[in-house]
């Protein structure tokens, strides 16, 4: 049997590291265009986690439930106001990438 291990986590055990400090402490957190208040399982949880940190950041289009609990709130852009290069996976052996362009400028302070 092949195991190949990631650097990656579950991210909805993200509440109970907070809460019991282990495997470490998580003192701040920065959510990027995500809702875990709404998406999490255990919404009490996840919001009580998220209240005892010292500090939470969100950058979102929206003020979420989640926003509502952030120290700080960063206005972020839509797709239609930003450049960016997507990585859509492979199809075969063929790499497929896209270079979306800017449509419209920034609105606000985004």
């Amino acid at each position: 049997m092949f195991c190949e291990f990631r650097a990656e986590a579950q991210a909805n055990l993200i509440p109970e590291a907070i809460l019991t400090g282990r495997p470490y402490p998580v003192k701040a957190m920065i959510i990027v265009g995500a809702n875990p208040v709404l998406t999490f399982p255990n919404a009490q949880k996840t919001e009580r986690a998220l209240r005892e940190l010292d500090f939470l950041v969100v950058m979102d289009l929206f003020i979420t439930e989640t926003a509502e609990l952030a120290d700080l709130v960063l206005p972020a852009v839509t797709f239609l106001e930003r450049t960016e290069l997507c990585d859509y996976g492979r199809f075969g052996a063929v790499p497929r990438l896209a270079l979306l362009g800017k449509v419209i400028p920034e609105r606000g302070e985004c």
